[in-house]
Formats: structure tokens, C-alpha cells, sequence
């Protein structure tokens, strides 16, 4: 009957030991990721982006629709799926570079959180270094018909 008492105490020790690696594994594996919150500078915002000719206008719509154009023409810009709104990001880094493309996110009123949240991680996944969150203009309202 010893055999039985030492099998016991090697099974606990087993058991012990199991118990002591699962706690370590399922500790280090388990650690929070994070994302980086930048928060806009202290005072008035004075940058216009008006003569910047690699940027892509970006304006968040109702229903999660997305509407872009390039540069400065409005009536030039088209609807876009996510897909195209990734395509047209590579695309922009591409044409102008990392660091001299520009990218404006204008959501509406009628925008929703999720679709605006999308559409910042698509610019963190792009590793899009320089965007802006605005107001659209008026000349965007009237082409896209927006009673806002």
C-alpha cells in the first residue's frame, strides 16, 4: 500500500506543477494590447490644406457610406466601398510618398462612430502619418446635397 501513497503525491506534484505553467503561460500571453490616442495640439488650428495637391478628401456619410476625391475637385470624387478606400490609400502612398500624402477625414452629423472608427483604423493600418479630421465645407454639403 505504499506504492498507492507515493502515486498519490506524484500525481498532486504533477498537478502542482501543470497548474504553476498554465497560470505563467496563460499570464504572459494574455497581455493587453493598446493603441496609441493622439490628441490634437492646444490652440486654434490655422493649416490649410487648400494648395496641397496630394491629399485625398475623405467625407463620412449616413448609412456608412464613404465619399473621396483628390486635390481640390469635389465633382471629380466617387462613392467608395472600404476595399477602394484602402486601394486609394496604397495608392496615395504610391504617388506622393508617406510623408507628403495627406489624407482630410470629414465626417457629418449623420456619420456613424463605427464607420469613423473604421476609417481610422484603415489610416493606423496604412501607417498613414498625416491626417486630419475636419468640418466639411460648403461647397462639399451642396455637391453632396447635405442639410446639416
Amino acid at each position: 500500500m505504499n506504492v498507492t501513497l507515493k502515486s498519490i503525491l506524484i500525481i498532486i506534484g504533477i498537478i502542482f506543477i501543470i497548474s504553476v505553467a498554465f497560470f505563467i503561460i496563460t499570464a504572459t500571453v494574455s497581455s493587453p494590447t493598446v493603441m496609441e490616442l493622439k490628441m490634437p495640439r492646444d490652440g486654434k488650428q490655422t493649416r490649410s490644406y487648400d494648395d496641397v495637391s496630394s491629399k485625398l478628401t475623405i467625407v463620412l456619410l449616413k448609412d456608412d457610406m464613404i465619399y473621396g476625391y483628390h486635390g481640390n475637385s469635389v465633382r471629380d470624387g466617387k462613392a467608395f466601398s472600404y476595399a477602394d478606400l484602402r486601394n486609394e490609400l496604397r495608392e496615395g502612398i504610391k504617388r506622393y510618398s508617406l510623408d507628403s500624402f495627406v489624407v482630410l477625414i470629414k465626417p457629418l452629423k449623420a456619420a456613424t462612430y463605427k464607420n469613423t472608427v473604421d476609417v481610422l483604423d484603415e489610416m493606423s493600418n496604412n501607417a498613414i502619418k498625416r491626417f486630419e479630421m475636419l468640418d466639411a465645407n460648403k461647397e462639399e454639403r451642396e455637391h453632396l446635397k447635405i442639410d446639416e
